[in-house]
């Protein structure tokens, strides 16, 4: 009996029949896990470099205004940032335009004349005239000087693996600063107020 179970064992550790089976079982998981990882990062980097192109095209597009712009007119421009996401949902999309000014003798002294804000679950453009302090970064503006400063935020749900990372999301924001081609431009709302 001894005999038969030492030949025995001695068979098996020199057999290697069903050994890519079992090292393919063991590796398969980890391959189609990163195969699918791959595919949710591209994803995931494809949003984001989108969310970076609607703060960019649409505060240009604002900049480029001369002496006043309606707000029919942002809200068409804000509604342009809405298709460069292509085949992503807008819902999480929330777009911030400001038009900040600094003082005639202070450019430190920074003030927002305006501000748009699009929320892209409601596809509705909400514009007010703050008039508050806004800081921004310094060496942007001079004296008597305006920047036209656009905050576009995306909350991101991953496909496959959204309960994993984040029951919200994940957060991509992008914020650019934008000189005005030639003056600043003031708001004009549809009962002909400006500001």
């Amino acid at each position: 009996m001894r005999r038969i179970l030492v030949s025995l064992g001695r068979r098996m550790i020199a057999a290697r029949d069903g050994a890519a089976a079992i090292e393919f079982a063991f590796l398969a998981p980890i391959m189609v896990a990163m195969f699918f990882g791959a595919i949710e990062l591209s994803f995931a980097v494809t949003t984001e470099r989108r969310v970076a192109q609607v703060a960019g095209s649409t505060g240009d597009l604002v900049a480029r205004a001369d002496r006043t712009i309606n707000v029919s007119e942002v809200t068409d421009i804000m509604q342009i940032g809405t298709y460069l996401l292509d085949s992503a949902s807008i819902a999480p999309l929330r777009i911030e335009i400001s038009n900040v000014t600094s003082s005639p003798t202070d450019r430190r002294n920074t003030t927002e004349a305006w501000r748009c804000v699009f929320v892209g679950g409601t596809q509705q453009t909400t514009c007010t005239c703050p008039n508050v302090r806004f800081d921004i970064p310094e060496g942007l503006i001079g004296a008597n000087d305006s920047v036209v400063v656009v905050k576009a935020t995306y909350a991101y749900k991953p496909l496959g693996f959204g309960k994993i990372l984040s029951e919200d999301g994940i957060p991509f924001e992008t914020v650019r600063y934008l000189k005005p081609r030639t003056q600043s431009a003031k708001l004009r709302f549809s009962n002909n107020t400006v500001c």
